[in-house]
């Protein structure tokens, strides 16, 4: 993590050196941003569950970070964000897992996203690129309020890096000679599995031991999970022009 971060801090760095000096159109710009996402763990084995209910509902966080770009030309960039994310699963149904009850859960994460994008246009344009992911803090909770349960734990097999893709568009609104009001919406997609937990917090080890000691199917061979999340964001560049 210390090598990343140093590695993007050489970047942004670079990026910055390469606009003053560059004496054609290019030019640097940095910023900060915010979001609202909506967020989601794919995990087949959660889909097709049939030993309990349990029900992917609609879940929301935040994030928050900044960003550092260059534009090669008037409508040809490159930009890093480094962005901290509030993940958050929410999950409800019933169960027969330690007992008859209804609940509702979360799984809630703590995700560093350092996207890499390549941007075309001007005052509207598109993005895509990978994204490299750091789950730092991975929590959950689970309330059966016919029952008075409420159980809290943190959880410590989420994956802790994870590779994904991102695919937005967006618009730039001029609000000075150097300032833009940058809007926009983009989709990001994790290509691994980061493991974790179901919706009543079962990893998959879990469930193979229970298939192993009962001789039925828990769906383990389907336990895989992939973070998904759709934001929509509002964030300052200033811009450094030649």
């Amino acid at each position: 993590m210390k090598t990343l971060i140093l590695s993007v801090l050489f970047l942004f760095i670079s990026l910055i050196t390469l606009g003053q000096f560059n004496s054609d159109y290019g030019f640097t710009y940095v910023g900060i941003k915010t979001a609202v996402t909506t967020d989601w763990i794919f995990n087949k084995h959660v889909s097709q569950i049939t030993e309990s209910s349990q029900t992917m509902g609609a879940s929301f966080g935040n994030s928050y970070g900044f960003v550092c770009g260059y534009n090669f030309d008037e409508s040809v960039a490159i930009e890093i964000d480094v962005i901290y994310n509030n993940f958050v699963q929410n999950y409800s149904g019933d169960t027969t897992y330690g007992g008859d009850f209804n609940y509702n859960s979360k799984t809630k994460l703590n995700v560093i996203d350092i996207p890499v994008l390549f941007r075309i246009g001007i005052a509207v344009y598109g993005e895509i690129g990978p994204v490299f992911s750091f789950i730092r803090k991975a929590s959950f909770n689970l309330n059966a309020e016919d029952n008075l349960l409420d159980i809290k734990m943190d959880v410590d097999n989420f994956e802790s890096f994870d590779i994904g893709g991102a695919l937005g568009v967006g618009a730039n609104v001029p609000i000075g000679e150097n300032i833009v009001i940058d809007i926009g919406f983009r989709c990001t997609y994790g290509f691994k599995d980061v493991k974790g937990i179901n919706g009543i917090g079962q990893t998959k080890e879990d469930l193979e031991l229970l298939e192993n000691e009962t001789g039925n199917d828990y769906g383990s061979t389907d336990f895989k999970s992939n973070l998904f999340k759709v934001e929509a964001s509002i964030g300052f560049k200033f811009l450094f022009l030649n």
